[in-house]
């Protein structure tokens, strides 16, 4: 049945800008397609909603929607509500793919052989020997169905001495790190790049460890933001501070030189305190933090006794792909 179909396919993510149902054509600009549009990029997997994302298949043997009686073998076209017809060869219609089975009603779901947007309207396509993908935000490769994690990573920029400076020393033989006492700080500058999945959230990884053979106590960082999108925009922001808190209660749960990564989230589409706006990130933005501990564990056994955080990223989803534009309108 229509069940043995969207089988080993590789879907995209669509941002839809209005209801759609699963199974039926859908356009580069997340709405269903229509025949007078011809604008079919693929077939939507799920159903969704406005603002949602939802999987969008582009090639294969895929489940769709008929509006009425097919004949098995017949060519089809995309038609209204995004749903498929026998394609009308003397109209300007285009076909989209072979019924592989033939549907007796409207509202069957049959598996049909998808041409894919190469052959339909060529949103996608292969010039000179390159792969050619429609410029639109909502447009990026998943895995599972999501957009993949990925790191932006930034230096530390620290005063070497007086108050609130890091001490750089030796962590695990002549590999040196900056060792955090309380109230010392640096600050990470963090460039959103291009691949950038529009309207995702990002998240703080702080990597620490120690060197000591005790250690106790908590140790508390605060992370002090300010945003601001590039190309003349914006300002920065009024900074807001996120305070992580790691418990460390002895050696055997934070071990001597271990590699500790912990986590929080930076940005969202309704922030709460202490984070920022997802709406204010898209490629070229600076997201700027002031990395401070205020309270210390209690280390012994090591040298100079104090946590070593070795690196902040930024966790973003990326699309995989850049923009088409280098500079806003990226998308365009």
């Amino acid at each position: 049945m229509a069940d043995q179909a969207n089988i080993g396919i590789s879907p995209v993510s669509l941002l839809l800008s209005g209801s759609v149902p699963a199974f039926r054509c859908v356009s580069a600009s997340g709405a269903l397609a229509t025949a007078a549009e011809g604008d079919v990029i693929g077939v939507s997997l799920l159903a969704g909603a406005s603002g949602d994302r939802i999987p969008c298949a582009q090639s294969g043997v895929l489940k769709m929607t008929a509006a009425g009686a097919i004949a098995q073998y017949d060519e089809v076209s995309c038609v209204a509500s995004g749903k498929i017809a026998t394609l009308d060869t003397d109209s300007t219609d285009r076909g989209v793919g072979i019924a592989l089975w033939a549907a007796l009603a409207d509202g069957d779901v049959i598996p049909v052989q998808f041409y894919g947007p190469k052959h339909i309207n060529e949103p996608t396509r292969f010039l000179d020997g390159s792969l050619n993908l429609d410029s639109s935000q909502a447009i990026g490769i998943l895995i599972d169905g999501a957009f993949a994690w990925r790191d932006c990573i930034a230096s530390a920029i620290y005063r070497d001495v007086g108050a609130g400076s890091p001490t750089r020393s030796a962590f695990q033989g002549n590999v040196n790190s900056l060792f955090y006492g309380a109230n010392d700080n640096s600050d990470m500058h963090f460039h959103v790049p291009h691949d950038y999945a529009h309207g995702t959230d990002i998240f703080v990884h702080a990597h620490w460890g120690h060197n000591g053979t005790a250690i106790s106590g908590s140790l508390i960082v605060n992370f002090e933001t300010t945003v601001a999108k590039g190309h003349n925009q914006a300002n920065f922001t009024s900074t807001v501070t996120t305070t992580m808190t790691v418990s460390t209660p002895d050696i055997a749960t934070v071990p001597r030189y271990r590699h500790r990564i912990d986590e929080f989230q930076l940005s969202a589409a309704s922030p709460g305190a202490g984070q920022i706006a997802s709406s204010l990130l898209e490629p070229d933005t600076l997201v700027m933090i002031n990395v401070k501990p205020t309270t210390i564990p209690t280390i012994t056994g090591g040298s100079p006794d104090q946590p070593a955080i070795f690196e902040v990223d930024l966790h973003y989803q990326s699309t995989g792909i850049g923009t088409k534009q280098k500079a806003p309108d990226f998308y365009a």
